[in-house]
C-alpha cells in the first residue's frame, strides 16, 4: 500500500501489491511528478541555487509497521472530520540525511530501504516518525517538525558522501494533519505537547510578529504526520 500525494492535503490509499520495492518511482512523464515537482520548487524560498531534481517516488507503505503506522493516521485525520472539526491536513517538507544509495536511480537495487541504524531516512520510511528520536533541545520542543518551505527542509538533508561520491540530498513530502494549531510567537522548549484545545503549533515567522524566518510546524503524536513521497535532488 501506498499514500498517494493530493495537490489539496487529501490521503488517498492505493494497494500495490505487485511491486516488491519500498520506494515507487514516478516516471517524469506521470502527471503526479509534474505536481510534486512544482510543490517542492515553488516552495523554494532561500536565496541559494535552485535544486535540481532527478528522481521522485511514492512511499510504499506494506510491511506490517507500516500498514500499523497508516491505520493510525487514518484514524487521526478522519477523527477530526468525523467529531466536526477541521482536519487541517497540509502537504509538508522534512528534510533528513541518509546513509546508504536508495534513491539514486530508479532500479531494483536502490528502491529497497536499507538496514542501517545510522541511515534516518530509511528508518522513517521504515518505521515512521518517532517522538523517541526527537528528544533534543529545539525551538518547539519535543515533536516531530515540518515546514512549507522546501529550502528549509534542505538544510537538514546533509549530503553524506558513499563510495567516495556525494550522494543526492532528500527531502520527505508528508501529509501532517495538524488540526487546530497554536501560533507561537516565540520559543518554548519545554513543550511535549500542544497546548491546552491545541492539537499543534506553528511558530511566528517575522511578517507575523514572530522569530521564525522560514515556517515550521510541530507535531506531538507521531500519527499525525504520514510520509507521501521523497525527492531527490541535488
Amino acid at each position: 500500500m501506498h499514500v498517494v500525494v493530493d495537490i489539496s492535503g487529501d490521503a488517498s490509499f492505493h494497494l500495490c501489491t505487485d511491486t516488491p520495492e519500498d520506494l515507487v518511482h514516478i516516471p517524469p512523464s506521470d502527471d503526479d511528478h509534474q505536481r510534486i515537482s512544482n510543490i517542492f520548487n515553488n516552495a523554494w524560498k532561500h536565496p541559494k541555487p535552485f535544486p535540481k531534481i532527478h528522481n521522485i517516488f511514492y512511499v510504499a507503505h506494506h510491511s506490517a509497521d507500516a500498514l500499523a503506522h497508516i491505520s493510525r493516521f487514518s484514524n487521526y485525520s478522519f477523527l477530526w472530520l468525523n467529531s466536526n472539526k477541521v482536519g487541517n491536513t497540509q502537504l509538508l517538507f522534512h528534510g533528513t540525511p541518509r546513509t546508504c544509495l536508495i534513491g539514486t536511480t530508479a532500479s531494483p537495487a536502490h528502491t529497497r530501504l536499507c538496514e542501517r541504524l545510522d541511515c534516518s531516512l530509511c528508518l522513517i520510511l521504515r518505521e515512521s516518525y518517532d517522538i523517541e528520536k526527537a528528544k533534543s533541545a529545539r525551538m518547539f520542543g519535543t515533536g516531530i517538525y515540518s515546514t512549507n518551505v522546501s529550502s528549509k527542509a534542505d538544510l537538514y538533508a546533509s549530503p553524506r558522501r558513499l563510495m567516495g561520491r556525494a550522494t543526492l540530498k532528500s527531502v520527505i513530502l508528508n501529509h501532517v494533519v495538524l488540526g487546530r494549531t497554536q501560533l507561537m510567537l516565540s520559543a518554548d522548549q519545554s513543550l511535549q505537547h500542544a497546548p491546552d484545545i491545541y492539537n499543534s503549533v506553528t511558530g511566528a515567522t517575522s511578517s507575523e510578529g514572530g522569530a521564525l524566518a522560514y515556517h515550521e510546524a510541530v507535531v506531538y503524536r507521531e500519527d499525525a504526520m504520514c510520509a507521501s513521497a521523497v525527492i531527490f535532488y541535488e
